[in-house]
C-alpha cells in the first residue's frame, strides 16, 4: 500500500531485490507480483543486488541468478540500471573523495562497510576535510584486465578487506548488458 502510495504521488520506487543462496526462487516469484502490481508505472522500477558478504568469486551461481534475475526485469521494462555512462574509476564510497561516512555519533569515516575504519573528524568540528587516505590505493591490475571491454571500471581496492577482485564470467557479461540497456534506454529518450 505504501508503495502505490508513493507511484501514485509521482515519486520515484526503486526496490532493491537481496539475492542469497537460498531465495532464488522467492524472488522469481515476487518479480512477478511487482510486475502484476505496479509494472505499468514509470515511476516504479527494482533491481537485484547480492549481500556484502557473498560478493565473493567462490558464489558464480549465485551471479549467474542475479543475472537471470535482472534480464527478467528488463525484459519486463521495470529493470532500475543504475549503470553509469561515464565509466568513472571509483570503486566505493571509500574511493570517492566527494562522500563521506557519518557515524551516529557524528565521526567521519571514509568507508560504510568496515567497522574499524578510522575516524579522520567528527561532524562537530569546524575541520573536516577528508583525506587522501589508504583506501585510494589501487590493487595490483592482472594481465587479463587489459584486454577485457569492462578495464578500468572494475578495478578494485588494494585495502579494501572486500577486495577479491571480483571479476567472474557472470559479473563481466552483467555488466556489459547493464551498458548495453542504459545505451538501448537513452537511446529511446533522444528518439521521443
Amino acid at each position: 500500500n505504501n508503495i502505490r502510495t508513493l507511484i501514485n504521488n509521482e515519486f520515484k520506487v526503486s526496490i532493491r531485490l537481496h539475492l542469497t543462496k537460498n531465495n532464488y526462487d522467492d524472488l522469481n516469484e515476487l518479480i512477478d507480483y511487482l510486475y502484476n502490481e505496479f509494472g505499468s508505472n514509470e515511476y516504479f522500477k527494482a533491481y537485484v543486488s547480492l549481500l556484502f558478504q557473498d560478493e565473493t568469486n567462490d558464489n558464480l551461481d549465485l551471479y549467474k541468478n542475479k543475472l537471470t534475475l535482472q534480464r527478467k526485469l528488463h525484459k519486463l521494462d521495470i529493470f532500475d540500471n543504475k549503470t553509469n555512462l561515464n565509466l568513472k574509476t571509483i570503486y566505493c564510497i571509500g574511493d570517492n573523495p566527494n562522500a563521506v561516512v557519518i557515524e551516529p555519533n557524528g565521526d567521519l569515516k571514509s568507508c560504510e562497510h568496515v567497522k574499524n575504519d578510522k575516524s579522520y573528524s567528527n561532524i562537530q568540528k569546524s575541520e573536516f576535510s577528508k583525506p587522501y587516505s589508504y583506501w585510494h590505493e589501487l590493487d595490483n591490475v592482472k594481465e587479463d584486465c587489459y584486454k577485457c571491454s569492462l578495464y578500468p571500471t572494475c578495478i578494485s581496492l588494494k585495502h579494501c578487506p572486500a577486495n577479491n577482485h571480483l571479476c567472474n564470467e557472470y559479473i563481466r557479461e552483467e555488466k556489459l548488458e547493464k551498458i548495453k540497456w542504459k545505451i538501448e534506454e537513452l537511446s529511446k529518450k533522444e528518439i521521443k
